[in-house]
């Protein structure tokens, strides 16, 4: 299996609304439409057969109508790993969290910056212990460009997996955005992976070199962050930047397989 683990489906008046803020901070076009037709289009031409889709309820009163998105996508397209939602002001995050768990999905993903919450908030603890094993937990970190401060920082994430050392978690974006050093000195546990998405070419080369070279190899993730990235691209730039042999990228891109427990 060749799995990308960050990628992301948006309705089209979505889609219309994020690349146009996009564009203007980083003045380029996306990678994809952000559709399912064309992720998978993208996807299969680059090598790949599995994707995560990465789902957030970004308001207690999304997360219904998110989770049965999910269970939807799970069900109709099995090259899909779809993630689930969960949002620390639910009153009805127990019921939400156990139907996902009962409908087999795999992850949750957290984005603390659109769901205006520090991931150390005291209401995320009893739904982290919840949690457990049975979710991978994928954080959008670091500070970009996109939102204002950081709601998710290295230090924080440490802190939550040595509380919750069950708990499989995704620090993505190599750590989190321009906080990447902080993640080289603070981020060490076996419970914490980090994803490649949407950094490498952002990133100090001598930061990149130290991240392939002191982070276990085998907790580091492939991820694009499509549609904003292709995963085609991504390996371009581990090949590039992160100076990854084809043997060295590949085993990379096989480290998900044992988290999604797929082989």
């Amino acid at each position: 299996m060749r799995i990308d683990t960050h990628t992301h489906i948006f309705h089209p008046k979505t889609a219309q609304r994020l690349f146009t803020e996009y564009d203007k901070i980083f003045n380029r076009s996306p990678a994809g439409d952000g559709s399912l037709d064309m992720l998978e289009t993208h996807l299969h031409a680059d090598g790949f057969t599995h994707a995560v889709i990465l789902n957030a309820a970004l308001s207690p009163w999304q997360v219904e109508s998110v989770n049965s998105f999910t269970i939807m996508l799970k069900e109709a397209e099995p090259w899909l790993i779809p993630f689930g939602a969960v949002h620390p002001a639910d009153p009805d995050w127990e019921k939400h969290l156990e139907q996902l768990r009962a409908n087999g999905i795999k992850g949750i993903k957290l984005h603390p910056e659109f769901q205006n919450e520090h991931i150390d908030d005291p209401r995320f603890l009893p739904i982290l212990e919840a949690m457990g094993s049975d979710f991978v937990c994928t954080i959008h970190m670091g500070r970009c460009h996109l939102f204002r401060g950081c709601c998710a920082t290295p230090a924080q994430l440490a802190r939550l997996a040595r509380d919750f050392p069950s708990v499989r978690f995704v620090a993505a974006h190599m750590g989190g955005h321009n906080v990447w050093e902080e993640a080289l000195d603070v981020l060490h546990g076996k419970n914490v992976y980090l994803d490649t998405a949407f950094s490498l070419p952002y990133m100090p080369k001598n930061i990149v070199q130290r991240m392939f070279k002191e982070y276990p190899r085998e907790n580091i993730l492939f991820g694009s962050d499509w549609p904003f990235c292709r995963a085609g691209d991504t390996v371009k730039e581990l090949r590039a930047i992160a100076g990854l042999s084809e043997q060295e990228l590949w085993d990379l891109v096989s480290n998900a397989n044992a988290l999604f427990n797929m082989t």
